[in-house]
């Protein structure tokens, strides 16, 4: 009767950088930008990938510049970055001055500004709808 023998297992992998599948990748912005910052310098793409817990094709075209460092994932923004800073400044400043904005004032700011900037939008009358903004 023959017996059964186990396969060898390679236990050199580490496992620590090993995650379940999910639609977010499984490492943080900093950790990419510490490795393309390590692959600058000139440490070697693999063992920077390695290190820093990211996967070595994504390095590849971040640090070459073929992809930006931020993620991006889902649909495009209606707003750039800049214009929802302001808006967050802007719902900053008036709750430090005691005045708490609500999401009708919310999205009227937005509508005035999308209506000041007469860029293209997907909105009805340059106005977000409900669901645009989180229950406030």
């Amino acid at each position: 009767m023959p017996s059964r023998l186990r396969k060898k297992t390679n236990a050199k992998k580490d496992m620590k950088c090993r995650t379940k599948p999910s639609p977010s990748p499984p490492y943080t912005e900093e950790q990419m930008r510490a490795a393309v910052q390590q692959v600058l310098e000139g440490k070697p793409m693999a063992a920077a990938a390695r290190d820093n817990c990211v996967p070595r094709t994504s390095l590849l075209y971040k640090a070459k510049g073929l992809r930006p460092l931020e993620k991006k994932m889902g649909p495009k923004t209606i707003l750039t970055s800049h214009e929802e800073k302001f808006i967050e400044n802007w719902v900053l400043s008036i709750s430090k001055a005691g005045f708490p904005t609500s999401r009708v004032e919310l999205l009227d700011s937005v509508q005035r500004l999308l209506g000041e900037i007469q860029r293209e939008n997907p909105f009805t009358q340059n106005r977000p709808g409900k669901k645009w903004t989180p229950p406030l």
